[in-house]
């Protein structure tokens, strides 16, 4: 809703919460700007959690100095933020998992964006992420979601809300939403452990290999589409998206391919329009940056933001 409401000029920008992409991923499908800052730069009082580990607000704006200067507002950071000349700066392609199960649109833009920052003279690193696929697969839903019913009772008995968990939980109406989360509505003592575990050392380890990965190559950030398909329309009772007049199977998931390991290892991560299908939607190109290196990542990508096609606002049509 708040993507929508800026792509189509009803507000100039607008705030959303990202535990695993729900800032960036609305962003890049309508065509707009999305940042999401290092976990716990912006304060969270107020925003009913999912994900305390994880969970963040973001600013949604029609380009990336809307979006500096939310981020300025919101984080008190007064540090000036000025684009950069991109000759012989090094950015990181990593291809798990970020450029797997690329729509062909998607990949072809992907590539000419690649060619407009090699001919403005930077450096692009096409190098994988040691260990990262494991890592993801070990953290994702259990940093999600294993927490959520401690989180929860905290958020309703801070705001003396006279309703429990077990009521928010009965009201949940999306069956793929339930599905995914019965799991984790009661957690067992098991899951709790491993919640733990995760929580102070696999996302520590997942921090150090992106680290790691960034200080050896010498480079700014990363760089990949925001999302490897389009937007779609789910298939009610399934994890499956019409795209582009084609079913996906289990194509759902792949809302959160590529912004996932950005909100675990914590740092700030961007999406901005590089480009349209065939067909007209929209396409993101996200760069991540190390945590709480968020004016650098926003430097960037006023910089990268010139160098990139202008996506038109919505055709509205009138019956």
């Amino acid at each position: 809703g708040s993507a929508a409401a800026v792509s189509a000029r009803i507000v100039a920008a607008a705030i959303g919460t990202d535990t695993a992409g729900s800032v960036r991923n609305p962003s890049s499908y309508c065509g707009v700007v999305g940042f999401r800052p290092t976990t716990n730069r912006y304060p969270n009082k107020g925003i009913f959690p999912l994900s305390l580990a994880r969970d963040t607000a973001g600013p949604i704006a029609l380009n990336v100095g809307d979006c500096v200067t939310l981020d300025q507002i919101m984080a008190l950071d007064a540090t000036p933020v000025q684009s950069q000349s991109l000759k012989g700066l090094r950015i990181g392609i990593p291809k798990t998992p970020f450029l797997h199960n690329l729509n062909s649109d998607v990949e072809t833009s992907f590539e000419n964006t690649k060619q407009i920052l090699r001919r403005m003279g930077m450096q692009l690193v096409e190098k994988d992420i040691p260990g990262l696929e494991t890592l993801i697969d070990e953290a994702n839903l259990i940093s999600m979601a294993v927490g959520l019913k401690r989180d929860v009772n905290q958020y309703l008995l801070d705001t003396n809300s006279n309703i429990s968990f077990n009521d928010i939980v009965a009201k949940i109406a999306d069956p793929f939403v339930l599905r995914w989360m019965t799991d984790f509505i009661n957690p067992s003592e098991s899951l709790l452990a491993r919640e733990k575990f995760v929580r102070t050392i696999t996302l520590k380890k997942l921090q150090n290999i992106f680290y790691n990965y960034i200080t050896q190559n010498k480079l700014r950030a990363i760089m990949f589409p925001t999302t490897p398909v389009p937007a779609g329309v789910q298939v009610p009772g399934s994890d499956d998206l019409i795209i582009e007049g084609k079913r996906i199977k289990d194509a759902i998931w792949l809302n959160i391919q590529n912004t996932t390991p950005g909100s675990l290892w914590g740092g700030p991560g961007i999406s901005m329009p590089m480009g349209m299908t065939a067909t007209g939607l929209p396409i993101g190109l996200a760069l991540d940056g190390l945590p709480d290196k968020d004016t650098e990542l926003l430097s960037l990508a006023l910089s990268i933001e010139k160098e990139l096609p202008l996506i038109p606002p919505p055709r509205h049509s009138v019956s």
